[in-house]
């Protein structure tokens, strides 16, 4: 039995494992020289009991046992049990839990190979059926089990530690020890059946040599023949007939060619006499087709007068047994040597005086060959001087009689050390007196770099942690500050000793602690948050704004926060002045366009009246200039919103050819006073409806038909529209405005898209304008995901165009049809020099200058309606409301509008009497429009819905949705003349 120790512990200390698995690699070492020299099945079966005890003490097992499965096996017993001293015997229980029945399912559970270990029995396979219920009965907790496995890899029996008073937590490197141990086991019966085996094949051979003068042999050198006997022949599988006539040529041809060649070699030895008889092993081919290995002696009995060798005898000895057994033998001392040379550790055998015995493959490849160290001390090996290390365990295991280790600094050369553990087990006698020492030495040079890595890493870390002038944090996923650097202290004035362990969220914000909540609940779920921000009261009471980056790692969550304090107020001051700018242009656009709404509209009613000259050219004046300054005043506060970033695009449905038709009407009275032609070109592939912001689209196109007009002396303006790539769902439309103008220098051509830039300065002072019209197209466009372009020659003119992708609308046919009537230039250029049409055949090629509007015709229209048409007319300013009444009355003669000055009285009107349509300003005292809309739509019945246009003089983004979301149908901004107001009229006033 063995003494087991410290069963009394649930889970052994780090430092008692590392004590278990030195005491496991010492008794193994030990018990591997006592394998080897097992002569006999009874020297074997001790040596087998002394291992197990001594293996099962060194580690501090319960239970040690070895089982065969062959119950006939060569060692008289199948089982090999032993016990720690004060633990019960558990030897029926578990030798029958790995033998009866149970031994199938062992060899199926271990036939991979590999172990079967478990801290828990309970966690063994349920595969292990009424095996593993027994192991449980018996009272075991702990068990690791190896396979003996043969050549094959079969397993033909088990090695077993376990332990029923604690449970062993198995390390890889202590499962390979006891894997070690059953090859070990395995190799020793292996190599005892083989010797056992080429034992009685000897005794064999020899009963037959003496018996039957064995296969004998004799030989004519001089003619060539053989004589045989039948036991010579039946060695190959023939007989003597089956071979004859037998010659020198037939030994020969069943001789391998490798072994006949060192055959004749040693009968040339012997003929010579250099030997005095030959003696050769061979193979010789069988008749089956194998190899038989012979042992093939003889010697020449007589000699011809002129000394040549005439007659010779010998025998055939079939070796093949015994050549098998060698091989075995062989590969069982390799395998044991393949274990002390194989190991990944250095392992060297000391004498007593400390002299190396042996080495294995580690060691020679580090330190040099085992001739050069065989015989030398052991710090020859450590230090690679001739002089013992101060801290050498070796003395210290000779002192204390037990294990003993160091860490060592070896010297290989003069500029390379390798660090080594080196660790010394004492090897004892039966007397227990120490007879030499075991060393085991492993590298733990990268190791040790590691770790004085990882520590100046961790004071570099610190370094960083302590001076960093950002935030840093560690805290836990439950909200607690682990660990903060001192920058936290600067920030928010508390103590780290109080941060430090606090729930962070008592510091945070009450509006900001859901959020930060969230934040936390993601960072638990491993997902990183970046750019989140929330504010920290400080020691003062105060508050200030942190902003987070932070990376979870399990449950610690790594921040780096920095104060955003100053950046957050910063922008609310900037976004509370984005705001004062916004209410300020809103304001400014109302109190600028209402007074040009009544010189806009009041001159525009002069105009249509046949007043003499000159008062009618100053009305004319006043009109354009009027236009001239909206346009002006458009711009500035555009270009306002765009350098403040409010620029939105409102994305609706658009007949794109009537956009590009009406855009070009816009030019066609200043190009027909200029004497130009001006022809608007599109693809006849072009679609009817597209998306877009319609607004912002012809603002753009009349922009670049305006520059044109404005920079063109004589010749013509080109609209062109085409499709440039279709897909699906999305066509990209080119749309390019072409003059015969003053062109532009290359040095300007970058300078015009910039604010308050023209290309040239006189030009402003010959054409007028702001420069603002192309650097706000510009900024359109790149909106809609496009760039203005520009070819020019000065002097020749210029062109300006765009390519734009549009959503479609309609999955049907979606083309542009061509407009009715449209003129096409003739030939190859135009009249007076206008442009070519299209090689394609485009055939939507209108000439703008001629031609009534047809808005014309609409007016004509409404004027003979003989049913009035009753309009609600909602107007604070008593000049646009009089403006307003004067150009109804010039479109409808049968128009009769009712006028009120607020929302309020607006929805009272309304619910009085019925209404064609109803006019809205949207900036009344006391009820504005919008919610004067809300309050006429929800008093309207389901079947009953009004028109009601918005009038506006307000042009900040988002006007029209708003009034549509209000419940209004159509927007008109201010001033108000006959053109735009036509259009209303003919769109909701019904015939």
């Amino acid at each position: 039995m063995f003494t087991a120790e410290n069963n009394n512990t649930e889970a052994q200390p780090t430092n008692e494992r590392l004590a278990r698995y030195a005491a496991l690699q010492r008794e193994l070492a030990k018990s591997a020289s006592a394998f080897v020299s097992a002569t006999d099945a009874g020297s074997l079966a001790e040596t087998i009991e002394h291992t197990l005890e001594e293996i099962g003490a060194a580690a501090s097992f319960d239970h040690a046992l070895l089982r065969l499965f062959d119950e006939t096996g060569p060692l008289g017993t199948p089982v090999f049990y032993r016990h720690a001293r004060g633990v019960r015997s558990r030897y029926d229980t578990l030798a029958e839990s790995v033998g009866g029945g149970a031994i199938r399912t062992w060899e199926e559970q271990l036939s991979s190979g590999r172990p079967i270990f478990a801290s828990d029995v309970e966690e063994l396979s349920a595969e292990l059926g009424d095996a593993k219920t027994r192991l449980i009965e018996a009272g075991v907790r702990s068990v690791c089990v190896a396979p003996i496995s043969n050549e094959n890899g079969t397993p033909f029996g088990l090695v077993a530690f376990a332990s029923e008073s604690f449970e062993v937590e198995w390390t890889p490197a202590e499962v390979e020890i006891v894997q070690t141990l059953a090859a070990t086991v395995a190799s020793a019966l292996l190599r005892l059946e083989l010797e056992q085996r080429a034992r009685g094949t000897s005794v064999r051979l020899r009963e037959t040599l003496e018996g039957t003068g064995a296969a004998t042999w004799s030989w004519n050198v001089q003619t060539g023949s053989i004589t045989i006997d039948e036991r010579w022949a039946r060695m190959l599988g023939y007989t003597v007939e089956d071979l004859k006539p037998v010659t020198i040529d037939t030994w020969k041809r069943l001789t391998e060619a490798g072994d006949l060649a060192r055959a004749e070699a040693a009968l040339r030895e012997h003929f010579e006499g250099r030997s005095n008889r030959y003696d050769c092993e061979i193979r010789m081919r069988h008749r089956s087709g194998n190899w038989v290995w012979i042992h093939d002696r003889g010697r020449i009995m007589e000699w011809t007068e002129a000394g040549a060798p005439l007659l010779m005898f010998g025998t055939h000895i079939d070796i093949s047994d015994r050549k098998a057994a060698e091989a075995e033998t062989f590969k069982s001392h390799a395998l044991l040597q393949s274990v002390f040379d194989g190991m990944d550790d250095g392992i060297a055998v000391l004498d007593n005086d400390f002299r190396i015995v042996r080495v294995n493959d580690w060691i020679e490849r580090r330190y040099g060959s085992a001739e050069k160290l065989l015989g030398g001390e052991c710090h020859q090996i450590c230090r690679g001087r001739q002089r013992a290390c101060s801290r050498c365990p070796v003395a210290a295991a000779r002192e204390t009689g037990t294990a003993a280790h160091a860490d060592i600094g070896v010297a290989l050369d003069s500029d390379h050390v390798m660090w080594v553990r080196l660790t010394v087990h004492p090897l004892k006698d039966d007397g227990g007196a120490i007879s030499g020492y075991v060393e085991h030495v492993k590298d733990i040079t990268e190791e040790r770099k590691a770790g004085d890595a990882l520590v100046a890493k961790k004071e570099e870390l610190e370094r960083f942690f302590t001076v960093s002038l950002d935030l840093l944090a560690i805290a836990d996923v439950e909200g607690r500050f682990v660990r903060l650097n001192t920058a936290w202290e600067h920030t928010l004035g508390h103590p780290l000793e109080e941060l430090e362990g606090r729930h962070f969220m008592e510091l945070v914000h009450p509006e900001d602690r859901e959020a930060t909540e969230n934040a936390i609940r993601r960072l638990a779920r491993q997902q990183q948050v970046t750019e989140f921000v929330n504010r920290y009261r400080t020691a003062d009471g105060s508050y200030r704004y942190i902003e987070w980056r932070s990376q979870p790692h399990g449950n610690l969550i790594y921040a780096a926060a920095r104060d955003v304090t100053d950046r957050v107020e910063r922008e609310e001051a900037a976004l509370a002045a984005s705001r004062a700018k916004s209410d300020f242009l809103a304001n400014m656009s109302h109190e600028l366009r209402t007074p040009l709404n009544g010189i806009v509209g009041f001159s525009d009613l002069l105009r249509q009246g046949d007043l003499p000259e000159p008062y009618g050219s100053y009305v004319e004046n006043v009109y354009v200039s009027a236009e001239t300054l909206m346009s002006l005043i458009s711009d500035v506060l555009d270009f306002s919103k765009i350098e403040a970033g409010k620029l939105e695009l409102e994305m609706q449905p658009v007949n794109l050819g009537e956009l590009l038709r009406k855009a070009g009407q816009t030019v066609r009275m200043p190009c027909e006073k200029k004497g130009l032609e001006l022809v608007v070109t599109t693809d006849p592939n072009l679609p009817h409806m597209v998306e877009s912001d319609p607004t912002r689209l012809t603002q753009v196109v009349v922009n670049l038909l305006s520059n044109a007009v404005k920079f063109t002396e004589q010749g013509f303006v080109q609209l062109r529209a085409e499709v440039s790539r279709a897909k699906a769902d999305a066509v990209t439309v080119r749309i390019s405005v072409r003059d015969t103008g003053i062109g532009i220098e290359p040095q300007q051509r970058e300078a015009i898209f910039e604010s308050f830039t023209q290309a040239d300065v006189s030009s402003t002072r010959k054409f007028g304008g702001t420069g603002l019209g192309l650097a706000i197209s510009q900024r359109i466009v790149e909106r809609l995901g496009s760039r203005l372009e520009l070819d020019s020659t000065p002097g020749v003119g210029s062109t300006f165009r765009f390519d734009v992708e549009l959503p479609l609308l309609a999955a049907a046919d979606n083309t542009q049809p061509s407009p009715t009537g449209a003129s096409a230039p003739a030939g190859d250029d135009a009249p007076a020099g206008g442009p070519a049409a299209t090689a394609d055949g485009e055939t939507g090629v209108e000439n703008a200058n001629g031609g009534a509007p047809a808005a014309d015709r609409t007016v004509d229209a409404h004027r003979r309606r003989e049913e009035p048409v009753r309009i609600l007319l909602a107007e604070d300013e008593h000049i646009n409301a009089l403006v307003t009444q004067k150009l109804i009355a010039e479109l409808l003669d049968t128009a009769d509008v009712e006028t009120v000055g607020d929302g309020a009285k607006a929805v009272e009107a309304f619910s009085r009497g019925r209404f064609d349509l109803i006019l809205m300003d949207v900036q009344m005292p006391n009820v504005d429009g919008y919610e004067a809309a809300r309050r006429i739509r929800r008093s309207e019945s389901e079947h009953s819905r009004t028109p009601i246009i918005a009038l506006t003089a307000g042009v900040v983004e988002g006007e029209r949705r708003r009034c549509l979301e209000a419940g209004m149908d159509d927007y008109v901004s201010k001033p108000v003349d006959l053109e735009r107001l036509e259009g209303v009229l003919f769109k909701w006033v019904r015939e």
